[in-house]
């Protein structure tokens, strides 16, 4: 969950009314209803709600900085980023993502979203970055620090890579791409 969202919803818990007025603007008011309903069913559910700590997004600008990257931050990162730089600070070597949005003529929705808000967050207006994202994860990529191969996958019948960003994919990727396709 990302930061606000675990707030509101598990360590300091909202009413149902003031979490559905609060996301209304960005979400429709069915969806923000039916989630807090499904989530106060299912939290007990849980072994562990994982959250990312909204601020340390500027340890992922420095870690940036050492690696030697032109691209850094200039928003907090979304928590899927902070994964990823989480698992770099930790010194994995094996970081394989998918589900990243890589081209700026791509539209970044979540599900539930407003199309007017999802359009705003994606042409810079909100807490993120989308654009920042977007460079950082295409110069990781093409710098052997992640593998975001999976990233490039078009929603098509065909097995189909996007043409639409700056990377190649790896050889590994491929190949397994490959075997499941023969």
């Amino acid at each position: 969950m990302c930061s606000h969202v675990y707030k509101k919803f598990v360590s300091s818990p909202d009413s149902k009314k003031n979490v559905v007025d609060f996301y209304t603007s960005d979400y429709s008011e069915e969806f923000v209803s039916e989630y807090y309903d499904f989530f106060q069913e299912n939290k007990d559910k849980f072994d562990e709600i994982f959250h990312q700590n909204e601020h340390d997004w500027g340890k992922w600008n420095e870690l940036l900085t050492e690696y030697g990257s032109p691209h850094s931050f200039s928003q907090m990162a979304s928590t899927g980023y902070s994964v990823i730089f989480k698992n770099l600070q930790e010194g994995n070597d094996d970081i394989y993502v998918l589900g990243f949005t890589l081209s700026d003529k791509e539209i970044r929705k979540t599900i539930g979203e407003e199309d007017d808000f999802a359009l705003s967050k994606n042409q810079g207006e909100g807490c993120h970055s989308f654009s920042d994202e977007r460079k950082i994860l295409t110069w990781l990529h093409n710098n052997g620090k992640v593998d975001a191969s999976l990233c490039m996958l078009e929603d098509t019948e065909q097995l189909t890579l996007s043409k639409e960003c700056d990377m190649r994919p790896s050889e590994f990727i491929m190949n397994l791409l490959d075997r499941k396709t023969t």
